[in-house]
């Protein structure tokens, strides 16, 4: 079981996730924007973020910063998640071996996918 937090500022959304989540046997964890993560992530490093790109109170870009900036956050695997264009969040988010790009609306094949694949299962 993983522990998986999940960052999005649409609270249907996040809780629908987090619900799916928890259904395959992960802990979920929920936070509003990028400052919360980081107060819960540093409290609680979860094993795989899951985060939309725009929120209030700070999105994607404020919460990799921080996370790599903590050393023993620095190599947590992130999915981006975003209704923007792909090639746009290609050019904001360079692919790196822990780093995924997920389209909105949700592709659950493609997030159970993307989830196995950074978690190594």
């Amino acid at each position: 079981m993983a522990r998986i937090l999940i960052i999005d500022d649409d609270v249907p959304l996040r809780s629908g996730l987090a619900m799916w989540v928890a259904s395959r046997g992960h802990e979920a964890v929920e936070a509003a924007d990028a400052h919360s993560a980081v107060i819960e992530a540093r409290a609680h490093p979860p094993d795989l973020v899951i985060t939309d790109v725009q929120m209030p109170a700070g999105g994607a870009p404020m919460l990799l910063q921080s996370l790599q900036g903590q050393e023993e956050l620095a190599e947590v695997p992130v999915i981006i998640m975003s209704g923007m264009p792909e090639a746009q969040l290609k050019q904001w988010f360079p692919s790196t071996p822990k780093r995924r790009i997920h389209p909105k609306p949700i592709n659950w094949n493609l997030l159970t996918l993307q989830i196995s694949e950074l978690l190594g299962v």
